[in-house]
């Protein structure tokens, strides 16, 4: 499962085409940040990576095994899919929330030591373990998303999709989530995300992939992909890029 690979994806949505024979190929122990305009195909590309959605035509790959014959619970040990509407259903206190992400390894059994364990380093990673007691519902917007991004890791997949993780997450914590998302990495884990915000994407990602009208722009590292050129056929605007302490500045200046 050392790569995840999307071959030839087409997916419309009604009469509109949102992914057009879109290929690429994600590897472990990498964050890749999936950008583009709203409506450029991001969230329905990140959607066929886990499975969720499958495409009129094309396939997508866990190794060398298809999604579409992987079993429901297995594909979900393998993936952790974080989806952008972040919604708690139900008032149940954070630790039994997070508790949810192990389901795929024990169903509704009884929780083993392993299970609690996974749910302790989950709540810690994200920083909400004092909050384990707490009512999710009255977490605040970025305590919610932490909650929920803890969920998803207490499961322990190999593979991390998050559309949007960042958003509702103030500055401090975004900084914190990014650094978390590459400590992630560093264990050998896939990250996968859908980003909006061109500077964090080049702080966190490996490789960005940017996306126009369902289509790929640039796959590259975050320098050679993210240029003056490419904001600018993607994005219509003008932008100034020039090179800090931690990687890129992106300066954007104006419509095109």
């Amino acid at each position: 499962m050392k790569q995840l690979s999307a071959k030839g994806l087409r997916v419309r949505l009604g009469d509109r085409l949102v992914l057009d024979d879109v290929s690429a190929t994600f590897d472990a122990g990498n964050v890749t940040a999936i950008l583009g305009p709203n409506g450029a195909g991001k969230s329905t590309l990140l959607t066929c990576l886990a499975g969720l959605l499958k495409p009129a035509r094309g396939s997508v790959k866990l190794g060398d095994e298809s999604l579409d014959t992987l079993p429901s619970r297995l594909r979900a040990q393998r993936i952790g899919f974080l989806p952008q509407l972040q919604e708690i259903a139900w008032s149940v206190d954070v630790a039994t929330l997070v508790a949810l992400g192990r389901l795929p390894h024990r169903g509704f059994g009884t929780p083993t030591v392993a299970d609690q364990f996974a749910v302790e380093q989950a709540l810690h990673a994200v920083g909400l373990t004092d909050f384990a007691d707490r009512v999710a519902t009255s977490l605040s917007g970025g305590e919610r998303a932490r909650a929920l991004l803890a969920r998803v890791l207490a499961g322990e997949p190999p593979w991390l999709l998050a559309d949007e993780p960042l958003t509702g997450l103030d500055v401090g914590y975004q900084l914190d989530a990014c650094k978390l998302l590459r400590r992630i990495a560093s264990a050998g884990i896939g990250v996968v995300l859908t980003l909006h915000d061109l500077q964090l994407a080049a702080r966190v990602a490996d490789r960005i992939l940017l996306l126009r009208d369902g289509k790929i722009v640039a796959d590259a590292a975050p320098a050679e992909a993210l240029t003056t050129a490419t904001i600018k056929q993607v994005y219509g605007v003008d932008s100034e890029i020039t090179t800090g302490a931690h990687g890129l500045v992106i300066d954007v200046v104006g419509r095109a």
